[in-house]
């Protein structure tokens, strides 16, 4: 299994790095001081949990948690529905998903 980096720009690598990012991954977008986790990309559309949307989650359903919850369910959703289209255009039967 892979080890966690230290904290990753994701502007500053290339989209096929984004990709063998560990779901997880402290990431920041530019700024240091923005850190947010990394949780999945479909090649479109990058999915990442920002702290400081986190903080704002406080007090409302589920609070840092129920955000970390939410924003890694829909990371894995994109991140499925991109595996069974690329199945789909190769032809193969699409693998069984949890979404």
């Amino acid at each position: 299994m892979a080890k966690f980096q230290a904290a990753v720009d994701i502007w500053a690598i290339d989209q096929q790095a984004r990709q063998r990012l560990q779901i997880g991954q402290w990431v920041y977008a530019g700024d240091r001081s923005n850190l947010g986790r990394w949780y999945g990309t479909n090649g479109r559309t990058d999915v990442v949990a920002w702290l400081g949307n986190a903080r704002a989650w406080k007090g409302k359903s589920g609070g840092i948690r129920g955000y970390f919850a939410t924003i890694r369910a829909y990371g894995r959703s994109i991140t499925n529905l991109h595996r069974v289209a690329l199945h789909l255009q190769q032809g193969r039967r699409a693998p069984l998903t949890g979404c």
